[in-house]
């Protein structure tokens, strides 16, 4: 009797666990960097998107930490759908804190929820550093301590997804 008790409690929890990660229940949601392809001088647009799992994500904080031999950030703007002004109406602010990391926050005043796809862009110049001796390179952007409440104010576990820019040396004109 005892056995069978026991083996149908190990059924019971098997079963549980089973639909909590077929459910999707406890997943993490995505916040991801873009992937993005340039030549020297050129500014690059990477997009920082969300890829909610079941929660609902109202508002992000975080960094965003580069190489600023390779890149420096010229601006970061929020996407014109869920910005102000729309239903959803988020804000972007951003503030440079070293030469290699941005800090962000997205918020708005209402509770409205963050929807799945683009947050935010920035544009990235790639600099004539960026490339001494070889004909290309990647260099990693990543995401850096970033937090996201629900419409509560509760915390919202994200999983973060590293961006990166590969350079390439820009065509050189010369005389003939």
């Amino acid at each position: 009797m005892l056995r069978s008790t026991l083996l149908c409690a190990t059924a019971i929890v098997a079963f549980i666990v089973a639909m909590t990660v077929l459910s999707g229940f406890g997943a993490a949601q995505v916040l991801a960097l873009g992937h993005e392809t340039g030549r020297v001088g050129n500014v690059v647009a990477m997009e920082i998107s969300l890829h909610p799992a079941r929660a609902r994500v109202s508002a992000l904080v975080g960094g965003i930490q580069f190489d600023a031999d390779a890149v420096s950030i010229k601006t970061c703007t929020i996407n014109p759908a869920i910005g102000p002004g729309t239903a959803t109406g988020k804000v972007l602010s951003i503030a440079t804190t070293r030469p290699d990391l941005v800090r962000f926050v997205v918020y708005g005043l209402g509770q409205s929820v963050i929807p799945r796809g683009v947050v935010a862009t920035c544009d990235f110049a790639i600099l004539p550093t960026a490339l001494t001796s070889s004909k290309s390179r990647e260099t990693a952007v990543t995401l850096d301590e970033v937090s996201a409440a629900d419409p509560r104010g509760r915390a919202v576990d994200l999983e973060l997804k590293s961006g990166r820019i590969v350079i390439h040396r820009a065509p050189h004109i010369g005389r003939d």
